[in-house]
């Protein structure tokens, strides 16, 4: 027997916490030799993202550990990508400025970007639904819904990538509190 809580999904027997919304079936049976816990994902990915539940919000990562190498390319860009990467999730209640940025350190070799893709209702943002792209920092003004942010492994001309460590920094401002900020958002990125 499962429940569905704010912070992810539960089962009545076991005190941790799967960090993941997962597909819930009452009627189905454990999985052979399963304990009936869901089964556990590999956090960071497309199918399963980092949930970012509050704002501001920092995160510490290194690429290089990443579970995930599934995008090489995205709609928006052109760029090679075909790195690891470790993909967030945002849900946003309301009109705003999303926006996140990764620190670019110059000469230490690392070289992640910052991607914002839309998430359709079959619940999972992709490559091809890349709304901006950069090496630095991503601003866009959204309507309410879920956005996945990623941060992706960058390879260079000469087919070298340049994983490493990174800090995410993301934060939202609704528009009734930063209405001269958001009056012409396609000054920021569009």
């Amino acid at each position: 027997f499962f429940f569905q809580a704010e912070d992810g999904i539960r089962d009545y027997k076991v005190t941790g916490v799967q960090t993941c919304a997962l597909p819930i079936s009452v009627d189905a049976a454990p999985p052979p030799g399963g304990d009936g816990a869901p089964p556990a994902c590999h956090q960071g990915g497309f199918d399963c993202p980092i949930p970012i539940v509050a704002f501001p919000y920092q995160n510490h990562r290194d690429t290089r550990d990443a579970f995930s190498d599934a995008a090489d390319r995205y709609g928006c860009s052109d760029a090679d990508e075909g790195g690891p990467e470790w993909v967030y999730r945002v849900h946003v209640a309301e009109r705003g400025l999303l926006s996140a940025s990764v620190d670019d350190r110059p000469g230490d070799d690392v070289d992640v970007d910052v991607y914002l893709l839309a998430v359709g209702d079959g619940g999972g943002g992709g490559p091809g639904d890349c709304l901006v792209r950069d090496n630095r920092a991503v601003s866009r003004f959204v309507e309410p819904g879920d956005y996945d942010l990623v941060v992706d492994t960058y390879i260079d001309a000469d087919g070298t990538p340049k994983p490493g460590p990174y800090t995410l920094d993301v934060d939202f401002l609704r528009s009734e509190e930063h209405t001269s900020e958001l009056q012409s958002p396609c000054n920021l990125v569009c």
